[in-house]
């Protein structure tokens, strides 16, 4: 390769040199990127997550088992497909 070239990056090379404040997404070998969530959206998602919390965590008028976490980094074949769940349990 002469110096000149430059070398393209992966879709997930691309993806983990995104900027602060920038998330983003592979689905069907397309990179998706969107800002961070706002405030309200924040709130909202942690009131949900507080709501899901009691019953399929810990199992207080529910199943309880769960793992409920917020915005988890899934990766579906090596890289390939990367989503963002907000919330995933």
């Amino acid at each position: 390769m002469h110096a000149h070239q430059k070398t393209r990056l992966s879709l997930y090379e691309q993806l983990e040199a995104l900027p602060e404040g920038l998330t983003g997404e592979i689905l069907n070998g397309q990179l998706y990127t969107q800002t961070r969530p706002s405030g309200p959206h924040i709130f909202a998602a942690s009131e949900l997550g507080y709501e899901l919390l009691g019953p399929f965590e810990r199992g207080r008028g529910g199943p309880g088992g769960w793992w409920m976490v917020q915005e988890p980094e899934l990766h579906l074949q090596r890289n390939t497909e990367v989503d963002v769940r907000d919330p995933a349990g």
